[in-house]
């Protein structure tokens, strides 16, 4: 059995397109670790996070995947 971070990278452009990604699947997504990638979360520091319910992050990996593309320039989000 894979795990989910090994299947977001064998997953075709399309599915990963459509996808919602967890966060260690982001991590893998930009080989960072969880905790940097919470840290990410915890300033908004790239577009695509969603949160569906409550305290769930997820990201919508077609703008992280353009947001990697371009370089992952700074984003604007709000800071807490």
């Amino acid at each position: 059995m894979t795990s989910p971070a090994l299947q977001l990278h064998q997953s075709t452009p399309a599915e990963t397109d459509k996808l919602l990604a967890r966060i260690d699947e982001f991590a893998a997504a930009l080989s960072i670790s969880v905790r940097s990638a919470k840290r990410i979360v915890a300033i908004d520091g790239c577009p695509g996070i969603v949160r569906p319910y409550g305290r769930a992050v997820r990201f919508d990996m077609a703008k992280v995947k353009k947001w990697i593309a371009d370089g992952c320039p700074r984003h604007r989000g709000r800071r807490k």
